[in-house]
Protein backbone atom coordinates (compact mmCIF):
# COMPACT_ATOMS: atom_id res chain seq x y z
CA UNK A 1 0.00 0.00 0.00
CA UNK A 2 1.12 3.73 -0.95
CA UNK A 3 0.76 6.25 1.30
CA UNK A 4 1.13 10.00 1.34
CA UNK A 5 0.70 11.86 4.49
CA UNK A 6 0.94 15.63 4.77
CA UNK A 7 1.68 16.38 8.68
CA UNK A 8 4.04 13.27 8.75
CA UNK A 9 6.18 14.95 10.94
CA UNK A 10 3.93 15.94 13.56
CA UNK A 11 2.23 14.54 16.68
CA UNK A 12 0.19 12.35 14.80
CA UNK A 13 1.74 11.83 11.61
CA UNK A 14 5.43 10.62 12.92
CA UNK A 15 3.06 7.89 15.11
CA UNK A 16 0.94 6.75 12.05
CA UNK A 17 4.63 6.49 9.80
CA UNK A 18 5.88 4.61 12.35
CA UNK A 19 2.76 2.05 12.42
CA UNK A 20 2.57 1.58 8.61
CA UNK A 21 6.56 1.10 8.35
CA UNK A 22 6.09 -1.80 10.57
CA UNK A 23 3.18 -2.91 8.15
CA UNK A 24 5.51 -2.45 5.02
CA UNK A 25 3.68 0.64 3.86
CA UNK A 26 5.44 2.74 1.38
CA UNK A 27 5.03 5.86 2.93
CA UNK A 28 5.73 8.99 1.59
CA UNK A 29 5.71 12.63 3.95
CA UNK A 30 4.57 16.15 2.36
CA UNK A 31 7.56 18.55 4.13
CA UNK A 32 9.27 21.99 2.75
CA UNK A 33 12.25 21.29 4.86
CA UNK A 34 14.09 17.94 4.98
CA UNK A 35 13.76 16.23 8.51
CA UNK A 36 15.45 13.17 10.18
CA UNK A 37 13.53 10.57 9.84
CA UNK A 38 13.42 7.04 8.90
CA UNK A 39 15.43 6.19 5.98
CA UNK A 40 12.24 4.34 4.62
CA UNK A 41 10.37 7.22 4.36
CA UNK A 42 10.22 9.23 1.09
CA UNK A 43 9.99 13.21 1.82
CA UNK A 44 8.84 15.29 -1.24
CA UNK A 45 7.78 19.04 -1.38
CA UNK A 46 4.39 20.61 -1.92
CA UNK A 47 6.19 21.65 -5.66
CA UNK A 48 7.37 18.38 -6.16
CA UNK A 49 3.56 16.65 -5.67
CA UNK A 50 2.35 19.50 -7.49
CA UNK A 51 4.78 18.78 -10.99
CA UNK A 52 4.66 14.98 -10.10
CA UNK A 53 3.56 13.00 -13.23
CA UNK A 54 3.00 9.44 -12.01
CA UNK A 55 -1.12 9.44 -11.79
CA UNK A 56 -2.98 6.66 -9.31
CA UNK A 57 0.41 6.09 -7.84
CA UNK A 58 -1.14 6.98 -4.39
CA UNK A 59 -3.79 4.29 -2.98
CA UNK A 60 -4.35 6.53 0.36
CA UNK A 61 -3.94 10.47 1.08
CA UNK A 62 -4.17 11.61 4.85
CA UNK A 63 -3.90 14.50 6.06
CA UNK A 64 -3.16 15.29 9.84
CA UNK A 65 -1.38 18.76 8.87
CA UNK A 66 -3.06 21.82 10.89
CA UNK A 67 -2.91 24.27 13.86
CA UNK A 68 -4.24 22.86 16.78
CA UNK A 69 -6.47 24.87 19.32
CA UNK A 70 -3.48 25.72 21.57
CA UNK A 71 -1.91 28.02 18.63
CA UNK A 72 -1.99 31.57 20.86
CA UNK A 73 -2.67 33.74 17.76
CA UNK A 74 -6.32 32.76 17.78
CA UNK A 75 -6.99 34.91 14.12
CA UNK A 76 -4.13 32.49 12.22
CA UNK A 77 -5.92 29.15 13.14
CA UNK A 78 -8.67 29.59 10.34
CA UNK A 79 -6.47 30.95 7.82
CA UNK A 80 -3.81 28.40 8.13
CA UNK A 81 -6.15 25.50 8.86
CA UNK A 82 -7.66 26.37 5.08
CA UNK A 83 -4.82 26.81 3.23
CA UNK A 84 -3.33 23.57 4.66
CA UNK A 85 -6.79 21.89 3.44
CA UNK A 86 -6.38 23.59 -0.14
CA UNK A 87 -3.06 22.23 -0.81
CA UNK A 88 -4.20 19.07 0.72
CA UNK A 89 -6.72 18.84 -2.05
CA UNK A 90 -5.22 20.64 -5.03
CA UNK A 91 -2.23 17.61 -4.14
CA UNK A 92 -4.77 15.02 -4.39
CA UNK A 93 -6.63 16.16 -7.53
CA UNK A 94 -3.47 16.48 -9.14
CA UNK A 95 -2.70 12.96 -8.99
CA UNK A 96 -5.73 11.23 -8.51
CA UNK A 97 -5.70 9.88 -5.07
CA UNK A 98 -8.73 7.47 -4.61
CA UNK A 99 -9.13 7.47 -0.78
CA UNK A 100 -8.27 10.76 1.18
CA UNK A 101 -8.73 10.55 5.07
CA UNK A 102 -8.98 13.79 7.10
CA UNK A 103 -8.56 14.03 11.03
CA UNK A 104 -11.16 16.35 11.89
CA UNK A 105 -12.34 17.08 15.47
CA UNK A 106 -15.44 16.54 17.92
CA UNK A 107 -15.32 19.68 18.57
CA UNK A 108 -16.79 20.54 15.43
CA UNK A 109 -20.72 19.24 17.06
CA UNK A 110 -19.97 22.26 20.10
CA UNK A 111 -19.36 25.04 17.53
CA UNK A 112 -22.47 26.67 19.01
CA UNK A 113 -21.60 26.25 22.58
CA UNK A 114 -18.44 28.01 22.17
CA UNK A 115 -19.97 30.65 20.22
CA UNK A 116 -22.43 31.13 22.96
CA UNK A 117 -19.61 30.89 25.94
CA UNK A 118 -17.53 33.73 23.73
CA UNK A 119 -14.84 30.45 23.72
CA UNK A 120 -12.89 32.23 20.74
CA UNK A 121 -9.90 29.70 21.09
CA UNK A 122 -12.26 26.85 20.45
CA UNK A 123 -14.58 28.63 18.07
CA UNK A 124 -12.54 29.33 15.60
CA UNK A 125 -10.32 25.65 15.82
CA UNK A 126 -13.42 24.02 15.30
CA UNK A 127 -15.37 26.22 12.71
CA UNK A 128 -11.50 25.94 10.65
CA UNK A 129 -11.92 21.87 10.92
CA UNK A 130 -15.51 22.26 9.98
CA UNK A 131 -14.97 24.56 6.67
CA UNK A 132 -12.01 21.92 6.06
CA UNK A 133 -14.68 19.27 5.60
CA UNK A 134 -17.13 21.23 3.56
CA UNK A 135 -14.49 22.36 1.35
CA UNK A 136 -13.27 18.51 0.62
CA UNK A 137 -16.87 17.29 0.04
CA UNK A 138 -17.49 19.97 -2.29
CA UNK A 139 -13.91 19.82 -4.08
CA UNK A 140 -12.59 16.43 -4.22
CA UNK A 141 -12.90 14.77 -7.43
CA UNK A 142 -15.61 12.59 -7.67
CA UNK A 143 -13.87 9.25 -8.26
CA UNK A 144 -12.27 10.11 -4.42
CA UNK A 145 -13.59 8.43 -1.81
CA UNK A 146 -13.50 10.74 1.55
CA UNK A 147 -13.19 9.61 4.70
CA UNK A 148 -13.71 12.50 7.70
CA UNK A 149 -12.66 11.16 11.94
CA UNK A 150 -13.46 13.37 14.06
CA UNK A 151 -10.97 12.46 17.36
CA UNK A 152 -10.48 13.90 20.62
CA UNK A 153 -8.11 13.29 23.08
CA UNK A 154 -5.47 11.53 22.32
CA UNK A 155 -2.82 10.78 24.37
CA UNK A 156 0.77 8.53 24.38
CA UNK A 157 4.28 8.75 24.01
CA UNK A 158 5.39 9.90 21.11
CA UNK A 159 6.85 8.41 18.43
CA UNK A 160 11.16 8.58 18.28
CA UNK A 161 10.77 10.84 15.45
CA UNK A 162 8.93 13.20 16.83
CA UNK A 163 10.84 16.53 17.65
CA UNK A 164 8.27 19.18 19.45
CA UNK A 165 7.41 19.84 22.97
CA UNK A 166 3.80 20.34 21.55
CA UNK A 167 2.60 17.41 22.16
CA UNK A 168 2.79 17.63 26.61
CA UNK A 169 0.20 20.17 26.07
CA UNK A 170 -2.44 17.27 25.52
CA UNK A 171 -4.64 16.81 28.69
CA UNK A 172 -3.78 13.59 29.89
CA UNK A 173 0.47 13.27 28.60
CA UNK A 174 0.15 16.89 30.87
CA UNK A 175 -1.09 15.37 34.00
CA UNK A 176 1.49 12.42 33.63
CA UNK A 177 4.62 14.54 32.77
CA UNK A 178 3.56 16.88 35.60
CA UNK A 179 3.27 14.16 38.18
CA UNK A 180 6.66 12.73 37.10
CA UNK A 181 8.63 15.98 37.18
CA UNK A 182 6.92 17.80 39.64
CA UNK A 183 5.63 15.18 41.89
CA UNK A 184 2.23 17.05 41.81
CA UNK A 185 -0.79 17.50 39.14
CA UNK A 186 -1.84 21.02 39.01
CA UNK A 187 -5.83 20.87 36.86
CA UNK A 188 -6.89 23.75 34.85
CA UNK A 189 -9.76 22.72 33.69
CA UNK A 190 -13.30 21.23 34.81
CA UNK A 191 -13.04 17.72 36.21
CA UNK A 192 -16.35 17.46 36.64
CA UNK A 193 -17.22 16.49 32.84
CA UNK A 194 -16.88 12.91 31.34
CA UNK A 195 -14.73 12.61 27.97
CA UNK A 196 -13.48 9.99 25.80
CA UNK A 197 -9.78 9.26 25.77
CA UNK A 198 -7.81 7.13 23.31
CA UNK A 199 -4.22 5.73 23.46
CA UNK A 200 -2.11 6.78 20.02
CA UNK A 201 -1.78 3.19 19.77
CA UNK A 202 -5.88 2.80 19.61
CA UNK A 203 -6.32 5.80 17.38
CA UNK A 204 -3.59 4.36 14.97
CA UNK A 205 -5.62 0.83 14.67
CA UNK A 206 -7.94 2.54 13.76
CA UNK A 207 -6.94 4.50 10.94
CA UNK A 208 -5.47 1.14 9.51
CA UNK A 209 -8.67 -0.30 9.76
CA UNK A 210 -9.86 2.65 7.63
CA UNK A 211 -7.33 2.28 5.03
CA UNK A 212 -7.82 -1.58 4.33
CA UNK A 213 -12.04 -0.87 4.53
CA UNK A 214 -13.67 -0.66 0.84
CA UNK A 215 -16.05 2.51 0.96
CA UNK A 216 -18.75 2.84 -1.79
CA UNK A 217 -20.17 6.07 -0.68
CA UNK A 218 -18.01 9.40 -1.56
CA UNK A 219 -18.36 11.13 1.20
CA UNK A 220 -17.80 9.37 4.49
CA UNK A 221 -18.09 10.78 8.42
CA UNK A 222 -17.24 8.71 11.85
CA UNK A 223 -16.31 10.29 15.18
CA UNK A 224 -14.40 7.84 17.41
CA UNK A 225 -15.97 7.25 20.49
CA UNK A 226 -15.48 5.17 23.68
CA UNK A 227 -17.90 3.16 25.95
CA UNK A 228 -16.47 4.38 28.55
CA UNK A 229 -16.12 7.91 29.68
CA UNK A 230 -13.35 9.31 31.93
CA UNK A 231 -13.31 12.84 33.79
CA UNK A 232 -10.36 14.60 34.69
CA UNK A 233 -10.69 13.33 38.39
CA UNK A 234 -10.87 9.79 36.92
CA UNK A 235 -7.63 10.25 35.25
CA UNK A 236 -6.06 12.05 37.85
CA UNK A 237 -6.68 8.54 39.65
CA UNK A 238 -5.65 6.14 37.13
CA UNK A 239 -1.97 8.09 37.22
CA UNK A 240 -1.24 8.36 41.07
CA UNK A 241 -1.72 5.02 41.19
CA UNK A 242 1.25 4.56 39.38
CA UNK A 243 3.29 6.17 41.92
CA UNK A 244 4.71 4.86 45.54
CA UNK A 245 5.44 8.58 46.32
CA UNK A 246 2.64 11.11 47.43
CA UNK A 247 1.60 13.24 44.95
CA UNK A 248 -0.01 16.35 45.32
CA UNK A 249 -3.21 17.09 43.64
CA UNK A 250 -4.72 21.05 42.89
CA UNK A 251 -7.69 21.16 41.56
CA UNK A 252 -8.64 24.70 39.87
CA UNK A 253 -12.06 23.61 39.44
CA UNK A 254 -15.00 22.23 41.63
CA UNK A 255 -15.17 18.39 41.53
CA UNK A 256 -18.98 18.38 41.71
CA UNK A 257 -21.32 15.51 40.39
CA UNK A 258 -20.11 13.83 36.83
CA UNK A 259 -22.13 14.91 33.63
CA UNK A 260 -22.84 12.48 30.84
CA UNK A 261 -22.01 13.69 27.20
CA UNK A 262 -24.98 14.01 25.50
CA UNK A 263 -25.33 10.97 22.89
CA UNK A 264 -27.44 12.83 20.48
CA UNK A 265 -24.45 15.07 19.69
CA UNK A 266 -23.20 11.69 17.70
CA UNK A 267 -26.17 11.72 15.04
CA UNK A 268 -24.30 14.24 12.30
CA UNK A 269 -21.78 10.65 11.97
CA UNK A 270 -21.21 7.20 11.99
CA UNK A 271 -19.41 6.55 15.33
CA UNK A 272 -16.77 3.69 15.64
CA UNK A 273 -16.98 2.68 19.50
CA UNK A 274 -14.28 1.57 20.94
CA UNK A 275 -14.84 -0.57 23.74
CA UNK A 276 -11.47 -1.66 25.54
CA UNK A 277 -8.83 1.05 25.17
CA UNK A 278 -6.86 -0.35 28.04
CA UNK A 279 -6.61 3.23 29.40
CA UNK A 280 -5.09 2.13 32.36
CA UNK A 281 -2.20 -0.16 30.78
CA UNK A 282 -1.53 2.77 28.49
CA UNK A 283 -0.97 5.86 31.44
CA UNK A 284 1.44 3.23 33.05
CA UNK A 285 3.14 2.75 29.81
CA UNK A 286 3.68 6.41 29.52
CA UNK A 287 4.45 7.21 32.98
CA UNK A 288 7.30 4.21 32.60
CA UNK A 289 8.49 6.03 29.62
CA UNK A 290 8.43 9.33 31.11
CA UNK A 291 10.60 8.03 33.93
CA UNK A 292 13.00 6.34 31.71
CA UNK A 293 13.01 9.40 29.13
Amino acid sequence: MKILIYGGSGYLGSFLVEKFINKNFKVTIISNKKKKINKLVTQKTLEDLIKEKKINYFDIMICTAGVDSSNKVIKSISKINNIIIKDACKINNKLEIEKFIFLSSIHVLNIKKYYDNNNKKYLNYSKSKLESEKYLIKNLLPRTKLIILRISNIFGYPSTNYNSSKCWNLIINNLCLQAVKNNEIIINSKVNFRRHFFPISIFSETIVSLLEKKFNKKKNIFILISSKYYSLYDITKLIVANFKNKIVIKFNFNTTKHKKIVTKDYLFANKIIVKNNNIKQEIKDLIMKLQNA
